[in-house]
């Protein structure tokens, strides 16, 4: 073969490619999808929130008067012996706790009563005292107005006269030595008294009792413990109500008001609603957070609810607006990070085709989610399989 021809031989391929016809394109075929209207919803209720449980009131007891601890209150314990009584015990209002060694206290009532009996009859002889010399002043005054009418007409000497005037003003002496005396006394019975008052204190002080029903929190005495005055000797919480805080937002906290029954739902006892009331919101927001506190008192008569339980409330808004909702299965991730779209159908020169719109999510209610921006009532959207559709596809919507 001549080189010609080998030329032309190699050059045959890329002439019959350059001659073959390309294949048409094929369109493809529109994919059916369920479509469903964006609607407006107006929610029921309003959001929850979360809240620790805190007693309705707690208190710590100390001694008010010093001593050897002598007796703890005993109650029986869960293997039937005898025990003092500790965390988590239930009491009764009134109930004594604890108290020290009060022989020593009872002595000092007794010496106190002692110097009050001692000084209430010293208070006696001064007053009887001070009634005869009261009545030997009335007999000299008599004598001394007597005497002295004497002693105008000259009937009597003039040392008789001095006479009845110095028997009048002894008997005035010894009516106020008497009187002084009778002061002094009763000061030594007022003494007396309030000594036995304060022996009686410091003797009822020695006990511990309990201002409420209450369950024991902590008991940091011991029997036998050497305690002083104001130490600790137990913490009591009363759990016949608990109270629930929670912070609030300005446009909820508008429309809270005390008296308000609110429900509440602790995670630890499921299937058990509660249900208490607002009393106090308080005027002022935290500076950090903006939010309002609120605070719900729950009756706990049963002591179900504990201090330290998490639980749900349910706050209720003023003014519940319409929003905005599309169907959950609608959302799809948007190529940007961070950022949701839907697939909106639209009808254009006789087709249906999909396209994406980047949305601004909501709160969701139930299978639906609330659209803040990018959707409008009415508009449709993919409502499944919208993740499988790119922004342009021909569609067929399907009942």
């Amino acid at each position: 073969m001549t080189r010609p021809s080998r030329f032309i031989l190699a050059l045959l391929p890329f002439a019959l490619a350059g001659c073959r016809e390309e294949p048409p394109k094929v369109e493809k075929a529109a994919a059916p999808v369920h479509v469903e209207s964006a609607a407006l919803f107006t929610p029921q209720g309003g959001r929850r929130y979360s809240a620790s449980l805190a007693p309705y009131r707690t208190v710590s007891l100390a001694f008010k008067s010093g001593g050897y601890v002598d007796w703890i209150l005993q109650v029986k314990g869960a293997d039937g012996r005898m025990r003092d009584i500790g965390t988590g015990d239930p009491i009764e209002q009134g109930q004594t706790l604890a108290h020290v060694r009060v022989k020593d206290y009872d002595l000092a009532v007794s010496g106190a009563q002692s110097q009050l009996g001692g000084a209430q009859k010293t208070e006696t002889a001064a007053r009887a005292q001070l009634a005869q010399a009261e009545t030997a002043l009335r007999k000299a005054s008599l004598d001394f107005t007597r005497a002295q009418n004497l002693f105008s007409t000259q009937s009597i000497t003039k040392p008789d006269y001095d006479a009845a005037v110095a028997q009048r003003d002894g008997a005035q002496a010894q009516v106020d030595a008497a009187r002084a005396q009778l002061e002094a006394a009763a000061d030594k019975v007022h003494a007396a008294d309030a000594s036995v008052g304060q022996a009686s204190l410091n003797r009822s002080d020695a006990e511990i009792a309990a201002p409420f029903a209450a369950i024991v929190v902590q008991r940091p005495v011991e029997l036998g413990s050497l305690v002083g005055a104001g130490s600790p000797g137990f913490a009591l919480a009363d759990l016949s109500s608990v109270k629930a805080v929670f912070g609030l937002p300005d446009v909820e906290v508008a429309g809270m008001s005390t008296g308000m029954s609110l429900q509440l739902n602790a995670e630890a006892l499921p299937g058990r609603p509660f249900y208490g009331v607002v009393t106090s919101i308080s005027p002022v927001a935290d500076a950090t957070t903006r939010l309002f506190q609120v605070e719900i008192t729950v009756p706990n008569p049963a002591r179900a609810l504990l201090a330290g339980m998490i639980v749900s409330v349910e706050a209720r808004a003023a003014r519940l607006s319409p929003v905005v909702v599309a169907p959950l299965g609608a959302v799809i991730q948007a190529k940007q990070s961070g950022q949701f779209g839907v697939m909106v159908v639209e009808d254009s020169a006789g087709e249906t085709r999909v396209h994406n719109r980047i949305v601004t999510l909501g709160d969701t209610y139930g299978n639906r989610i609330q659209i803040a921006s990018g959707l409008r009532e009415g508009e449709r959207v993919v409502a499944t399989g919208a993740a499988m559709l790119h922004d342009g596809d021909a569609v067929r919507v399907i009942p």
